[in-house]
This record gives structure tokens, C-alpha cells and sequence, in this order.
């Protein structure tokens, strides 16, 4: 076999009852006038569904200020829902805009369960036969909530586009859950060039 397929955990695991867990939901990375029916539906819904929602404000890059009241006013309303893990933008906005009720109900701290990263490390000519064993090997790490994976291809020499799409799979699943999963880009020319024609270069670092 030509690759070497290590699963590192940098921390240990929190065990984590999904049974207990609250519901979740993901604010749009765009946040404004034209997401606002959308948001206030889907959360309202989820709301009344459930006696906790946690909002998840990792992805907000921009949100203007109708769509901030819309929060603030569901805040309100909903006292189950929480604000978490605001981006850098929202809670910029939060603190500009002086909602009081909002920034109440923001946690800015990770909440508990949330999962530490995992490392995986490729090696050498990835063919079809890796595609298999590394599938099944971020498939439970991205599937969960708001995973944190790093994908080390420094060492791998050629990328069969088996492989790349395995990897185009698990980062939209990935994102999908609230997280992202990283490449750390290849050292040979041919691997790099193969990620750079499907648009994945940009996820390499």
C-alpha cells in the first residue's frame, strides 16, 4: 500500500448524548433583508420544537441591521434560543448596534461538546484502493457536529481523483455540519495541480 493513513486525536473525544443535545441551527453566512423570511421561519419553527436551539454564528461574515433586530427581537420571544460561537462580524455588529437582549443570550465562549480536530496524514500515490479506507475514515469524523478535520497531503506524490472527490464529499459534508475540513497542500507539483483544477487549492494551506 502506498499511502500511510494515521487518524490523530489532539485531544480526547467528549462523549456526547445526542438524545439531550439541542437543536441546531446555522445563520447564513450573508445575513441580510433577503435571508430574513427564511431565518425567521426555520427558527421559529425549531423553536417551537424544541426547548433549546443553539444558533450558530461561526459563518456570519456580513449581517446587516434589520436582520440583527430580527435576532434580537426572536431572543425575545424564544428564550431557548442561544447565540453561539459568533464570527468576528456578528459580534462586531452585536456590540455596534448596542442589542442588549442579544449579546444576553451570546455565548462566546466553544461550548463543551464541541469536537477538538482531528489530523489525518496521506503519503505517496493515492489510488482508487485509499479512496476506500480514507472514506471510511472521514466519514464519521465529518458527519458530526461542527467537526474540525486537517487533511496532510505534504507527503503525497499524485491525487487519483477518486481521492479528490472524497475529499470535495466530506469538506461539503463537513461544512454542512458547521465545520470545515483543511488540506495542507501537497509538496509535489502534480498533486498540487491536480487540487488546483477541481478548486480545492484554496482549502490547501
Amino acid at each position: 500500500m502506498n499511502t500511510t493513513l494515521i487518524a490523530n486525536r489532539t485531544q480526547t473525544e467528549t462523549a456526547v448524548d445526542t438524545r439531550l443535545a439541542p437543536a441546531r441551527f446555522v445563520l447564513p453566512a450573508r445575513f441580510d433583508v433577503h435571508q430574513i423570511d427564511r431565518v425567521r421561519t426555520e427558527l421559529a419553527e425549531q423553536a417551537s420544537s424544541s426547548p433549546v436551539v443553539e444558533v450558530d454564528g461561526s459563518l456570519v461574515e456580513m449581517i446587516d441591521l434589520p436582520s440583527l433586530a430580527l435576532l434580537d427581537d426572536l431572543m425575545s420571544t424564544h428564550p431557548g434560543l442561544r447565540l453561539s460561537d459568533p464570527s468576528v462580524a456578528l459580534r462586531a455588529t452585536i456590540d455596534l448596534a448596542g442589542h442588549s437582549r442579544l449579546a444576553a443570550a451570546t455565548s462566546f465562549d466553544p461550548p463543551a461538546d464541541r469536537p477538538e480536530t482531528d489530523r489525518i496524514m496521506l503519503a505517496g500515490k493515492l489510488d482508487p484502493a485509499e479512496s476506500f479506507e480514507l472514506r471510511d475514515t472521514l466519514e464519521p469524523l465529518t458527519s458530526r457536529l461542527r467537526p474540525s478535520v486537517v487533511v496532510d497531503l505534504a507527503d503525497v506524490t499524485d491525487l487519483h481523483p477518486s481521492v479528490v472527490s472524497v475529499l470535495v464529499r466530506h469538506r461539503r459534508q463537513a461544512n454542512r455540519q458547521g465545520g470545515d475540513l483543511h488540506l495542507i497542500r501537497p509538496v509535489a507539483a502534480e498533486a498540487c495541480t491536480t487540487l488546483d483544477h477541481i478548486g480545492l487549492v484554496d482549502a490547501a494551506r
